[in-house]
Formats: structure tokens, sequence, C-alpha cells
């Protein structure tokens, strides 16, 4: 039997940046009636350990191969429906498991955009499975209004530069693509249609990758190579996502010093940690065993979320409860509290093939003769996907950040009125970029 390759690629670059201030100055601009206050009681929590962390830029590409009603859309349905986050820390608890003694980045929203396009176009077991690991509703037409109200979402975004960029390219040896395709493609997922020659295998990596590049600010880079495609290679589904925003409250490079980091073998190592001290919405959860800090973004609602773990070797039992959690609930238990900040400075850039993590969290179909999808006009034959590569980077310093129907657990924030908190991140760590709708980027810190 003939075989043709759908193949699927993301790719996502991240860059926080944080701004200088001097600690006192910013402390009491913001309330002066404070600048005198001494707390009556400490709290400390130690973050010099592996931390996880979830966040939303990255960009995913699909390579494929083949062998022989308009519902009203909101920004609440688009939580509920397209970025519930079982997938994304589901995900993260397989990757993390394989990449424990490695830093670790991805992007479940990169992801989410080229897997959801598949589903609007497949059938049968390959439908089913994409709707149960997504946690889509039944009806394709509301998944691509709105993942179309999504996109519009971020281009109404103030204070960060959040781009997210689509792109089908479709072998020239092959046949039209089918015009209810074209018109989903376009209108619901900004995808750019562009006919490509994969016999001519190396140049089409160089215009894939120059794409890629260019849509994320250069961070990422050859994230294709000319082996990826051959002659039987009938379309590249690619995601690209980039994210550049600046803390909302600022870290000064004056206050950043060289500190011990507890490695998971509790081996120190100094790195360049960064010092604020200011009013952070943090929460101490004991059912995780963790402590968790927001830290803003300016001009938006996009945060970051630092989870520590309480114990300095407590990374692995926290990230494997994290799937346990709706990380937007817990975000809303977390209080104003006065908090002293200590968090390392990292750049992370990971690189995974997706299947075998899809696979284990039951997508099969789409990766053999099962696979019912229909892209092309008169297509005879099974499309299915050899390859699913993602490709992520993060960087987040003093400026910011740049970067190319799940188990409630109930959970109790400690909140006293009067304390000063202590966040020390001196060891392992996750961190997550998410905003009220969508987890952008996940990831954990091992070494800085």
């Amino acid at each position: 039997m003939q075989r043709k390759i759908l193949l699927l690629f993301t790719f996502c670059s991240i860059c926080c940046t944080i701004g200088q201030c001097d600690v006192n100055r910013a402390i009491n601009s913001r309330n002066p009636h404070r600048a005198n206050f001494q707390p009556s009681s400490d709290t400390y929590h130690y973050n010099d350990h592996p931390i996880p962390i979830e966040i939303g830029n990255s960009a995913p590409v699909i390579p494929f191969s083949s062998s022989s009603s308009s519902p009203a859309s909101s920004q609440s349905s688009l939580t509920k429906q397209l970025n519930r986050v079982p997938f994304s820390t589901k995900l993260f608890q397989i990757l993390s498991q394989w990449a424990f003694q490695e830093n670790l980045v991805f992007s479940p929203i990169s992801l989410k955009a080229l897997l959801s396009f598949v589903y609007t176009v497949s059938k049968g077991k390959l439908s089913q499975e994409l709707r149960s690991i997504l946690n889509v509703p039944l009806n394709t037409t509301r998944v691509a209004w709105n993942f179309e109200n999504l996109l519009n979402s971020f281009e109404n975004s103030h204070g960060i530069r959040l781009v997210m960029a689509n792109n089908l390219y479709y072998g020239k040896q092959y046949g039209p693509l089918a015009d209810e395709i074209e018109d989903l493609a376009h209108s619901s997922f900004g995808l750019d249609l562009n006919r490509l020659d994969f016999s001519m295998n190396y140049q089409a990596a160089n215009v894939i990758n120059s794409w890629v590049a260019k849509k994320t600010e250069r961070l990422i880079q050859n994230i294709v190579s000319g082996s990826s495609f051959n002659a039987e290679t009938k379309a590249v589904l690619i995601n690209a996502i980039y994210f550049k925003g600046e803390w909302e409250i600022e870290f000064s490079e004056d206050d950043t010093k060289k500190q011990q980091f507890y490695k998971l073998n509790e081996q120190e190592i100094l790195v360049d940690m960064m010092c604020a001290e200011d009013i952070f919405r943090y929460g101490h959860f004991d059912e995780l065993k963790a402590s968790v800090l927001e830290l803003p973004y300016k001009g938006s609602d996009i945060r970051m979320l630092i989870l520590l773990p309480d114990q300095r070797d407590g990374l692995r039992d926290l990230e494997q409860k994290l799937h346990q959690v709706n990380l937007h609930n817990l975000t809303e238990q977390l209080k104003r509290e006065e908090v002293t900040v200590q968090l390392p400075k990292f750049s992370i850039e990971y690189s995974h093939n997706m299947i075998k993590p899809l696979q284990q969290m039951g997508l099969v179909s789409l990766f053999n003769e099962d696979s019912e999808m229909n892209i092309f006009k008169d297509q005879r034959t099974p499309l299915f996907v050899d390859q699913i590569q993602h490709k992520a980077f993060i960087r987040v310093n003093e400026a910011g950040t740049e970067a190319a129907a799940s188990s409630f657990l109930k959970i109790t924030p400690l909140s006293l009125p009067v304390r000063m908190i202590h966040f020390a991140a001196d060891h392992p760590f996750v961190f997550v970029i998410i905003n009220s709708n969508v987890i952008f980027f996940m990831g954990h810190v091992v070494e800085p």
C-alpha cells in the first residue's frame, strides 16, 4: 500500500524580562504608608530546589503522511472546552518523568492548536481519541469558532507581545486541498496555505526553518532538517508561538547576586539569583506540599506561576500531583501578601518528538492506517502522522520573560494578616505561563 505522510511541528519561544528597580523604592511608591512596616512574624519557603512551571508560548509543527452551523462562542466556553487543564498537566506529567534530570519547557496551547485543527477534519476512531484527550465538544464547528476567538484575543493583548502563527505546507505533486479545508484553515485557525516541493527536501527544510525563525524572533532555528521529508511527504502543519513580556513588579539588576541553588542530588551550584520585595499573590498548599507565587506581566492578564516544593527533593512528588489540580482554580485561591522573592535567572531550550507522549495519553489512530482525516480533494488513501516535533525556548531575567474536567483538589492557602513571606527558589521548581483561559507554557527548572 502506498504510504503518504503528514508531518506536524510545533515551535515555541518565550522571553521574560524583569525590569530593574530599587526594592525599597518600589514598595514605598506603591504604598507610602508601608515604608516603615515591620512584620510581626516570618514565614520561610525556600525555592532552592527544582520547581515545576507551565507556560503558554510554544509552537508545534506536525508532518502528515498518507497511505495506499455557527454556535455562539465566548471566553468562558473557550476556557471550558478548549483549554481545560487536564491535557496540559497530563502531558506535563509524562514529559517531566522523561526529562526529570534536565530542564524542561513546552507549550500546551501550541500542541492543542495543531491537534484541534486535525480534530475538525477527522472522523471515526481518530475523532473520538482527539475529543477525549483534548476535552473538546463533539461539535467541531464550535471548536473552530473557539480557536478563532482565541486568536482574536491575542491581537487585543496590550503591554506584551504574543504571536501565534500557523502554516500548512502541502506537496506540489498532490491534488488541491478540499474547499472546506481552505475556508476552515483561513477563518478559524489563521492558517497560511502554501505549496512546497518536498522532493527537494533540503530546500523545503530551509523554507520552513526560515518561516519559524521569523515568527519566533529567531529564537527557534533549524527545527527541521532535510531528512525530515521525502517524496512521500504530503503536507506539513506548523504552529509557532512567540511571547515577550515585562514584569509588572520589577527586579533590579543591582539586587541580583551569586547564590546557592540545590540540585536534585543536593549538589550546590552558584547561580544568578534575582531579588524583589513587594506585594505578590501567594499561597501555600498543604496537599501539594508546595508554595505558589504569581508573577504578573505588565499590561496583561498573563502571569507566570512558580510552584516551589517545600522540600528540596520534592519536585517529583509535586509533579505527580499536578494532574489532579485545576491551575486556574488554584490561582483564584492566592492572596495578596508582602513577599521577598528570590528567583534564579534561567534559559531553557527543549525539543521532543511528541508521538510517544500522545500515544501514552490515548492518541493512537493518528499514527497508523486507522487515521481518518480528509484534507485533500478526491483523497482515497489514509493520511496519518509519523512525526510531531515540538521545540520550545524560554529565557527569564530581570527584565521579564522571552520565549519563543479535572479532579478538584481542595487547597487552602495560608493568609495571615501581618507577616513577611520569604520565597527563595533555590531548588528545583515548576513554572507555568497562564492567563484566565489558556496555559501557554509549562516546564521545570532543575539547574538554572
